[in-house]
């Protein structure tokens, strides 16, 4: 007896639905690799051409490669769905909804796929067909026939096609006749730079197979001439001040680092610009048989470069963490990772103290240059911010002070120690994941505590952040600070409203001083002080929640985010008569230093 494979009974919706949920930036993506995979088939060159062609006197995008040509029949049987041909599908290769899915909803009006082997040149087209409302193969009428697919080796000569080798190409039509798609490739996103399509390839493809070549027509890049794409692997000694790879066997990563100064000649670009295509900003990501995943750059590579262990210098350090095959695959639009045993989400930040771990001595002296110097000291502050977090820690896990002053571990009868799982349901304001009733377990000999855990024992370290350049590299305009859980470093926005607003308030309380410029300088220095002492106080009642069994890790997270830190800050009334009396003692210190001058 043979079982039943399971079928689908709407596959006309299943086709519509598959297309249509598609991310439209995989289009590039689905195209090139299919090409690339093509053209490493090739027996001769190994090439994949990013053109273009006029189509009824409009300009549009074409995608090229050489390698074995489809017949009319292997043509036809490409252009279904989840189908293809010389290559295996697999959900570890190169398979996931495919380039046809990625494609079709940003070309509407057509992809006219053509191939040539042996000579003779097949077209089909691929396109929405409004009446059914659903994506078909079009018929095209030659005499009295209908044919979905035809014989086109007489016009693709006429277009000086070279027939010799085997090909095949792919033209999009866009969504609209009038769509140029060499200049706006996806119409949702309107009219693109000219390095897009560069762009796109350098933060996918990490590295290309030996031997393919893929050649950039001039209307996609900054030259006026065809050049060829080179990936950052092929880039990475030529075109970088310093590259270094750190293998993790403990973890299975291979973590890459590059240098990427200021260009010599233009502050505002890198070194690694140089003969570039498209944008060359540096990048983290994660890396995944060859490609790059869940790529940040710009603000969102900034404000999250602290985790990693790169509070300063994320504008000339790129960090890519490439993963071993066996622990992930792509999604099914393979636009991000994800786990192969459970299918959850794969994040870089994951591994943030892994590149925390293996950064080489070169990287922290390259963190350390760009580091901002700091005009003041804030000691004293982190001295109260230690003593309060010492004394709430002690409340929050129920011990006491033994009489040299270290905490104790005498507990109150009854109360639970250790760690584990929560007994009860979910509800409530335990959170679902912090334990009431807690067991203890025997641990190996030579155990120690996590060095992430030194984080809850310490004073944040504050970092004044007093340029709108480093406020918004840390993604903080119009919030007051923020806590990097993972290295215990507080960045905190000089610039926040609060800081401004108690500026002013300070100055109408000294209205009597006539050094209007001092005082404006100790209140701003006065406000900076109490704003950076209250977030630092809620980041320590959040960190003292840790050991408290009604908290979540959620809850926790939440007390220690941006949103809760500016909240904390915009009550800075409570410290105003402090920074006050402040400016008071330094306006009377710098007076007295004055008279005995």
């Amino acid at each position: 007896m043979t079982n039943e494979s399971l079928g689908i009974n709407q596959i006309d919706f299943l086709v519509r639905a598959m297309i249509e949920r598609a991310p439209a930036w995989t289009m590039i993506r689905e195209l090139v690799k299919n090409a690339i995979e093509s053209a490493e088939q090739a027996a001769g060159k190994k090439e994949v051409k990013i053109t273009s062609r006029l189509y009824r006197e409009v300009p549009k995008l074409v995608i090229w490669n050489t390698g074995p040509g489809l017949s009319d029949t292997e043509l036809v049987k490409i252009t279904q769905l989840s189908s293809s041909v010389h290559k295996t599908l697999d959900l570890d290769a190169n398979f996931g909804v495919g380039a046809k899915v990625s494609s079709l909803a940003n070309n509407k009006v057509g992809m006219i796929y053509r191939s040539c082997k042996d000579g003779a040149v097949s077209q089909v087209i691929l396109a929405y067909d409004s009446n059914i409302q659903n994506y078909v193969r079009v018929k095209m009428k030659i005499g009295e026939e209908e044919l979905a697919v035809i014989d086109v080796t007489k016009a693709a000569r006429k277009e000086d096609a070279d027939l010799s080798i085997d090909w095949t190409e792919v033209m999009l039509l866009g969504n609209s006749d009038d769509q140029n798609t060499v200049e706006m490739p996806l119409a949702t996103e309107g009219r693109t730079d000219k390095g897009y399509i560069a762009t796109a390839l350098y933060r996918r493809f990490y590295r290309i197979p030996e031997g393919v070549k893929i050649k950039i027509d001039g209307d996609f890049t900054r030259f006026p001439t065809p050049r060829n794409f080179e990936t950052i692997w092929d880039r990475r000694e030529k075109h970088f001040s310093r590259y270094e790879e750190v293998r993790s066997d403990r973890y299975g990563l291979l973590v890459h680092f590059f240098h990427d100064p200021e260009h010599k000649s233009a502050s505002s670009m890198r070194q690694s610009a140089s003969g570039a295509l498209g944008s060359t900003t540096t990048t983290m990501c994660l890396v995944h048989k060859d490609e790059m995943y869940s790529v940040k750059t710009g603000v969102s590579w900034s404000a999250a470069a602290p985790a990693f262990g790169i509070p300063f210098g994320s504008k000339e350090l790129c960090v890519h963490v490439e993963l071993d095959d066996k622990l992930a695959r792509p999604s099914q639009y393979r636009e991000r990772l994800i786990r192969k045993e459970n299918g959850a989400d794969i994040a870089p930040e994951e591994f943030a103290h892994v590149v925390r771990e293996v950064m080489p001595q070169w990287v922290k002296e390259v963190v350390s240059a760009a580091s901002p110097d700091r005009a003041a000291d804030y000691d004293d502050l982190q001295k109260e911010l230690q003593l309060l977090l010492d004394e709430y820690k002690l409340k929050s896990a129920g011990r006491k002070k033994n009489d040299d002053g270290m905490p104790s571990e005498e507990r109150k009868s009854g109360e639970p120690v250790g760690q584990g799982e929560q007994s009860s349901g979910a509800g409530g304001s335990g959170g679902g994941d912090r334990a009431t009733n807690r067991n203890v377990f025997e641990v190996p000999e030579g155990a120690t505590r996590t060095k992430s855990l030194d984080v809850f024992d310490r004073a944040p370290e504050i970092i004044p952040l007093t340029t709108e350049e480093q406020v918004a590299e840390k993604d903080l305009v119009g919030k007051a600070a923020y806590f990097v859980q993972e290295t215990g470093k507080l960045f905190v926005n000089c610039l926040y409203d609060a800081v401004g607003n108690m500026v002013g308030e300070i100055e109408v309380r000294a209205a009597d001083e006539t050094d209007v410029e001092l005082v404006r300088e100790l209140a701003t220095e006065a406000a900076r002080r109490a704003i950076m002492l209250q977030v630092g106080k809620a980041v320590v009642f959040a960190l003292a929640k840790r050991n408290a069994t009604t908290w979540s890790d959620e809850e926790l997270r939440t007390a220690l985010s941006k949103v809760c830190l500016s909240i904390a800050a915009d009550d800075y009334r409570v410290a105003l008569n402090d920074a006050h009396k402040y400016v008071r003692q330094q306006l009377r210190a710098r007076q007295a230093s004055s008279a005995v001058a």
